[in-house]
Parts: C-alpha cells; structure tokens; sequence
C-alpha cells in the first residue's frame, strides 16, 4: 500500500488521533516475563507469604511462562504480593505499570491486582491498583505519580488479593509486567528503530518487522486481532479496528521478542 519512501514518510508523520506510546525506562523492571533463556524464572523478584507458582501458561506476547499468587489471609499471611524494588524511580516520576492478570479457571478467585507503592524498613504501602477477576487473560495498565518520602523504595507491587480466612481459593496469573515512562498525548515523537508507527488517518499501522519476523496484535483481552509475517521491505502495513482500543503489537523472530502497547482512538 505505501512505497519503498515509507521509512522516510513516516519519519514526517503527525498523528491528529488520539494517541499514546510509552517508550520503556532504561532498565527499571526486570523479567517482566518471568522467564530467562527459555525456562521460568523469579530473577529480580521478591514476595511475601507462600512462594509464587510458575506454570507454562504465558500471556500473549509474553513468552510461555508466568506467575502465579495465592490471596492473603487475614487469620493468617497477608498481604501476599510479589514486588520488584524500583531504585532508580525518583519522587514524582510519571509511571506507567501495564501486564496481563488474569483469574484460575477453577473458581472461586478473588481476582490479582497491581500498582506502584512503596517499600520503607521492610513495610510495603500501597496505593490506587488496577487488577481484573476475569478468566482469561485481560492487558491492564494504570498511570502513577510515584511519592516518595524520606527512606522510601519505589517498587512495583502485584497483589494476589486478599480472603478472611484458610479456605481453598485459586491463584492469579500475571505476566508480561512492564515499567514505562508515561509520555501522554501527544504528536509522535520519532524515534530511531520504532516498532510501529500510525497512518495520518489513523486506519493502519506500520510495524517495523522483516520477513523472518512474525507480527501479533493482541486487544486489551488477549484476543488475536492480526498475526501474519513482516516484510522484506523493512515494514508491514495492518488495517486497524475502528472505535478505542488498547492494543498490544508484538514482533518475534530471530530468538528476540519486541512488544508495544498502543493506546488508539478513531
């Protein structure tokens, strides 16, 4: 549909959509995926309570492993969260923490959800969350102002709920956590090796993939919208879903796995 000019035009676009992409902070979460070189991995996460699970059932777009955590009880552990220390988050950073939770398919689940908090002398504060209680995968995100007073940690808290006492409850899944500096509303700011950019009449996507790449778009419930293969010409173009939508672009091939999230409304 676009010519071999298109690197070059869309280097001059000007999106009138409303549009948001958050561009990834420089190393401020770590394993977001819960796995390293193929096999499931807790690097870089700390938890309270009983120990997370990690079965092979991953979110969309985010590799085949997840984690999962049990609710809290208040006649026993509580609160039972898995959390990341965030060091390099400064007081009033805008954050952006998106990821996929989901609920057990076996009932009752209480439901898992996240935020950004705080971590002072070993007592972790939380704030506003956002979570889910479906049973299928479910891409939620929520912005923050971090507050940080005197000795406290920034950190990124998944929360497994919360239940008043023993009684068998499943766990919640959570994968594909990510930290982003949240860049609001605004034209496209151009960047060298963009993963995707929006058509003026905001109708299609072009996603930077090659050949060997293959391309999945992803709704904010885990549904496959597109997938297909790139291009040799360096980009392919998608047709969009017209209305607003939370969408996931994820690019893989060559043992490498990139995804975006886009915020989209026409």
């Amino acid at each position: 549909m676009w010519s071999d000019q298109l690197f070059q035009y869309m280097r001059a676009l000007y999106t009138g959509v409303a549009l948001i992409i958050a561009h990834a902070a420089s190393a401020q979460l770590l394993n977001g995926s819960f796995e390293m070189n193929g096999a499931p991995s807790l690097y870089g996460w700390e938890w309270t309570c009983a120990d997370p699970g990690q079965p092979n059932e991953g979110a969309p777009g985010s590799g085949e492993w997840c984690a999962t955590k049990g609710p809290g009880e208040t006649k026993g552990c509580f609160p039972s969260y898995i959390y990341q220390r965030l060091p390099d988050v400064v007081d009033g950073q805008a954050m952006t923490l998106s990821g996929w939770i989901r609920c057990s398919d076996e009932e009752p689940c209480v439901g898992g959800y996240m935020g950004i908090g705080t971590l002072n002398n070993g007592l972790i504060t939380t704030g506003a969350a956002i979570g889910s209680q479906l049973p299928s995968w479910e891409f939620v995100y929520i912005n923050q102002t971090v507050d940080l007073g005197p000795g406290d940690t920034a950190v990124a808290v998944l929360n497994g709920g919360i239940i008043g006492g023993p009684i068998a409850v499943s766990p919640t899944y959570f994968d594909g956590i990510m930290l982003e500096i949240a860049m609001g509303v605004e034209p496209n700011a151009i960047a060298e090796g963009p993963l995707f950019r929006l058509s003026p009449d905001g109708q299609h996507l072009a996603v930077n993939a090659g050949a060997d790449d293959v391309i999945r778009v992803h709704d904010a419930l885990g549904k496959l919208l597109h997938q297909g293969t790139g291009s040799a010409a360096g980009w392919r173009t998608i047709a969009l879903p017209r209305g607003e939508h939370v969408l996931l672009i994820t690019v893989e091939g060559n043992g490498k796995r990139r995804s975006q999230r886009l915020v989209h409304a026409h």
